[in-house]
């Protein structure tokens, strides 16, 4: 029910209905928005779930500390 409650509240939506109220825009128009938005995000977590794990070293790139091990710090 808590789940629901929130739900219904979802900004986003909210938002949607007032721009269709207002005629600001479609119910069309925001379908193939929320659909091209889908779309996009499926791309790129295709695209990341396929792509090679970056060397280790990288992770401490455009960091604002050295590289450390673990065994430094415990």
């Amino acid at each position: 029910a808590e789940k629901e409650l929130w739900l219904s509240r979802d900004p986003i939506v909210m938002f949607r209905d007032v721009l269709i109220a207002q005629g600001h825009a479609t119910a069309e128009s925001m379908d193939q928005m929320e659909a091209q938005i889908a779309q996009d995000v499926e791309a790129c977590v295709t695209f990341a779930l396929e792509s090679p794990y970056p060397a280790p070293e990288v992770a401490f790139e455009d960091l604002y500390t050295e590289p450390y091990s673990m065994e430094d710090v415990l």
